[in-house]
């Protein structure tokens, strides 16, 4: 090999070489600091399977994300969720400086990974919902189809707030009545009387509600409702007059009557539609739940 090859050969070596090497390594390992918390609040109230550690290493067989079968659930954090998301990726390790604060170490392509899945992680539990939720009664001849525009005039109990897309709110809109449970008698200094024995009762709406957990796109959204509506009537009971009063005894007995709210349905964006429908509590009528679902103002 002549003196000008021997050249051409140690520049292209020089050239090549740390260019593989930097391939084979990957990029420069590097420690960042993340901040979790607000995934902490999305998920709160949430569980996952089994026991999740927070400080270790992201590769199976060197510890870490530890599932305990048979373990209790524990609620889910942003350790937890960083564990499950983070699994998969070429990350090489972290630890929770703080609740919701970790120090992440990876490469730069596990860090872009990362904040590309906590980015559409938080896409998911950002979203929100103004839903407006009426229940009415019709005659059981006009009933209407679930999943049909709503059509009402007087809504029996009517109820609005603002929900996280995925996350199931509870919704609760109940008349407290108070009634005359018993009358005891007394007899103080040759009076005779009763002493009044006055309970609470309530009925009303009660649901859990959940939209765009299902299939949704731009023009409508999944509504899920599970919970029941109930309804107080009261019997009264009249005793005879008696004692210093001079007035007849009277005790109120009321009756709870409840229907039962399961439903899933498609449910077009601003547009009152039916959800759910079921007997009523008077015969010859149905009881109607119907949703309006709009996105909220930023």
């Amino acid at each position: 090999m002549n003196v000008r090859a021997k050249i051409a050969l140690l520049v292209v070596v020089m050239v090549v070489l740390p260019a593989f090497v930097q391939a084979q390594q990957g990029d420069e390992y590097t420690l960042r600091i993340y901040d979790l918390r607000d995934l902490d609040a999305a998920f709160a109230g949430g569980a996952v399977s089994g026991a999740l550690s927070t400080a270790g290493h992201m590769f199976g067989g060197r510890g870490g994300v530890a599932v305990g079968r048979g373990a209790a659930p524990e609620p889910t954090t942003s350790g937890s969720i960083l564990a499950r998301i983070a699994g998969p990726t070429a990350l090489a390790e972290y630890e929770e400086l703080a609740p919701g604060i970790f120090m992440i170490g990876a490469d730069s392509q596990g860090h872009e990974t990362l904040m590309r899945l906590l980015t559409d992680l938080r896409a998911l539990f950002s979203e929100r919902y103004v839903v407006d939720i009426v229940s009415y009664t019709v005659e059981q001849d006009d009933a209407p189809r679930v999943g049909s525009a709503a059509e009402c005039a007087t809504p029996g109990a009517r109820h609005q707030l603002v929900v996280v897309r995925r996350r199931a709110t509870s919704v609760t809109s109940v008349r407290a009545e108070h009634y005359l449970a018993n009358l005891d008698p007394r007899l103080a200094e040759g009076v005779f009387a009763y002493s009044a024995q006055v309970r609470e009762v309530v009925a009303g709406l009660q649901l859990t509600v959940t939209v765009g957990a299902g299939p949704q796109d731009a023009d409508a959204t999944s509504v899920e409702a599970h919970g029941r509506i109930s309804h107080i009537e009261f019997d009264r009971a009249t005793g005879p007059e008696g004692g210093g009063s001079g007035a007849a005894w009277r005790v109120e007995l009321p009756t709870i009557s409840e229907r039962t709210i399961d439903a899933q349905t498609q449910v077009p964006f601003d547009q009152p539609t039916v959800i759910s429908v079921v007997p009523g509590f008077n015969d010859g009528e149905v009881l109607v739940v119907a949703v309006t679902v709009s996105h909220a103002a930023e």
